[in-house]
């Protein structure tokens, strides 16, 4: 969502001239979740959660299902990946949908593929050197322009007859 700021109006969808970076351990997937019990012929049945992103019917992926996990069954929750599985973070109260497939598997590419403060910032230094060199200066910076600019003249008091 974004809000055009000559409309004031919000817009859905995204905004593809807004960069939006999270550090990598805190990128994270909106699911509905759905305990379910799973097992097989001669298995006992184990109870996990089911992860579901966009309107698919297939589970995106699954999660063991804990004691707090069982209390937010069809619930929206945001999960992060780590050593290798979802790690339930919270519910999402202002959510009514999880996340597009899209969007999860974006996520999970950033997962496997961080952008790094430190990448992110290199590479705007390098933007910013890249717009300096296209735009040279032809004399060298005036030492005195980061100074505060001298106050208006003063007019001349006139006397009222």
């Amino acid at each position: 969502m974004s809000v055009d700021v000559r409309t004031k109006r919000y817009k859905p969808g995204r905004c593809d001239e807004i960069l939006k970076w999270k550090p990598p351990n805190l990128n994270s997937v909106d699911f509905r979740l759905k305990i379910t019990k799973v097992g097989g012929e001669g298995m006992l049945p184990q109870t996990v959660g089911l992860l579901y992103v966009g309107s698919y019917d297939r589970p995106f992926a699954k999660m063991k299902a804990t004691k707090e996990l069982k209390l937010y069954d069809n619930k929206i929750i945001e999960c992060t990946f780590a050593s290798n599985s979802w790690v339930f973070m919270r519910q999402r109260v202002d959510k009514s949908f999880p996340n597009s497939y899209e969007t999860a598997m974006a996520v999970c590419k950033s997962i496997q593929e961080p952008v790094t403060k430190e990448i992110l910032l290199e590479f705007l230094d390098r933007c910013a050197q890249a717009v300096q060199a296209q735009n040279p200066r032809k004399h060298p910076p005036d030492p005195d322009a980061q100074l505060m600019p001298p106050p208006p003249p003063k007019r001349p008091n006139r006397a009222i007859p």
